[in-house]
């Protein structure tokens, strides 16, 4: 119970790099669930404010905080770590592909062990207010898709959440909202980076309004900057906007806890 913790040394090819760590529990019978995961931009390892370098090849000592948890491990279960240099689409990749070398030295798992007293039904029975009474014109239906390009070697991971159409009968709203998201990465060109990402959020009510605002950004990069492209567009209001910003690849993309 607590923030688990893994030590390492490693090294990395380029001078660039990140470190994903997961915490798995095994059944006996072979099946596996994930605890927690942490992850770590190796330019940020020693202060997640300020930039390390990273030397080709060099040994680095290493601690990755996995997030906080609480779980109970069953009898006859066992603990998995794996450790990957990449994690896509969550992580975009760093500037070059960056492979890494686990060292020889002294890995660690740290575990934060509960050792107080259980206690037995320590809360009373929770209470809920009653559902919404609402009327379903679209079921949501989400759906995730991974393909790769066989000419340019581009893989693309989409997410398209359809989150629905509904109307609140007790007020009358009707609402709907649809996501798509596309990552794409060639595995040997972090140059070739790229989102899109699109949201689409309906509401109305018969007879008084109808509204639709639409949005979405696209992000690529070069080496040293990742460019992000937000817009937004209003369907039954007269407003649209768009912007360009950016920001140095070397600190990661999106910000995350962990330095990554």
């Amino acid at each position: 119970m607590g923030q688990p913790q893994v030590d390492l040394t490693v090294a990395s090819a380029t001078n660039a790099g990140q470190v994903t760590v997961r915490l798995s529990d095994v059944r006996p019978d072979g099946g596996s669930a994930l605890i927690t995961y942490g992850v770590l931009n190796l330019r940020l390892r020693d202060d997640p404010a300020r930039l390390s370098p990273v030397q080709p090849g060099e040994p680095m000592e290493i601690t990755v905080g996995l997030d906080m948890t609480g779980y109970r491990l069953g009898v006859g279960h066992r603990l998995r770590v794996s450790i990957s240099s990449a994690n896509f689409p969550l992580l975009t990749p760093p500037p070059v592909r960056s492979d890494l070398q686990v060292l020889p030295g002294e890995p660690r798992l740290t575990l934060p062990v509960f050792t107080g007293q259980d206690l037995t039904d320590p809360l009373s029975e929770p209470e809920a207010a009653a559902g919404a009474h609402v009327t379903t014109h679209r079921a949501a239906s989400p759906r995730r898709t991974v393909s790769t390009d066989i000419a340019t070697g581009l893989t693309t991971v989409t997410i398209e959440d359809d989150l629905g159409d509904v109307t609140f009968e007790d007020h009358g709203l009707r609402v709907a909202q649809q996501c798509r998201e596309e990552y794409t990465v060639h595995p040997d060109d972090a140059s070739r980076y790229e989102a899109n990402i699109s949201w689409r959020y309906q509401v109305g009510r018969d007879g008084a309004f109808n509204a639709s605002v639409i949005s979405g950004y696209r992000l690529t990069c070069d080496e040293d900057t990742f460019i992000c492209r937000p817009s937004k567009r209003l369907v039954g209001m007269a407003r649209r906007c768009s912007s360009e910003s950016g920001t140095s690849r070397s600190h990661g993309w999106p910000p995350r806890s962990g330095g990554a």
